[in-house]
Parts: structure tokens; sequence; C-alpha cells
């Protein structure tokens, strides 16, 4: 089984990877687009059999501050690229989006170590958020760095 994972954004970070019938993880292949309408990553999702995502939500803390005030939102605009796509396609993608917290548990299934605060780790969040759901929701064996 093939799955692919997306950490939308202005910076969109990819990670594919497969899942044998061992139930091992082989990361096969990430990295990170700018292109907002994903048709970069055309090839990825119509070989994934599965996409999983991390989605956008507008914190009301943050809103009542002001920190959205005037911003174009370019991770629901990725999103909204990446349902269609699946759509177009007809590659299954989960029906509930991840929440960003998930990734800290999915770094460790992945074998990476999760820095609070690290900028620029699109591709890795991408990996992390796909090894998290094919552990908790597959059952597949987390990666172990040798």
């Amino acid at each position: 089984m093939r799955l692919l994972g997306i950490d939308p954004g202005k910076a969109t970070g990819w990670a594919a990877i497969e899942i044998g019938e061992d139930h091992k993880i082989t990361p096969a292949d990430w990295g990170v687009t700018r292109d907002m309408t994903l048709i970069e990553l055309k090839d990825q999702i119509e070989r994934a059999d599965l996409v999983v995502y991390e989605g956008y939500w507008i914190r009301p803390d943050m809103a009542e501050k002001g920190d959205f005030n005037w911003q174009n939102v370019p991770a629901e605009k990725v999103i909204g690229s990446l349902t269609t796509l699946c759509k177009l396609m007809e590659t299954e993608l989960i029906a509930k989006p991840q929440q960003p917290s998930q990734r800290v548990v999915g770094y460790a299934f992945a074998g990476m170590v999760y820095k609070k605060g690290a900028k620029g780790k699109h591709k890795e969040d991408a990996l992390a958020h796909v090894v998290y759901y094919a552990v908790k929701k597959l059952r597949a064996l987390p990666i172990h760095v040798s």
C-alpha cells in the first residue's frame, strides 16, 4: 500500500511511503513544492492509495488578536487543490485531517527527532504525519533508526 503525506502551506511538504505485507514502512520519496495548485505532485497523488494531510484551522485566540487579518491563508488554498486533485484522480483522501500536534508523535514513529520551533521542516512534517497515520490507523510498524 502506498500512502502520501502532505504538510500544506506556501512551501508544501510531501512524503510517500510504502507499507509492506509485513507491516513495515519503507519511505519512498519526499520533497517540497511551492506550487499551491499541487500540479507538480499530480503523479505522486495518482500513485497513492491514500493521502494523509495536516488540516488548517483558524484558532479563536489567534483570530481575536488579529493574527489572520488580511491573510490569504495559503494552507487552505493548498488543501482545496489537494481535495480537487484527489477527487479527479479517484485517490482516497482521509476524511478527518490531522491536527498539527500529531506530527510530534509521528516524528518518533518515523525515527526522527522533533525540534520545537524548527523552520523549513515541511517534508519531515509530511513524513511524520503519514507515518503517524500508518502506525495508528493501519497498524504499521514504526520506523527504527539503526
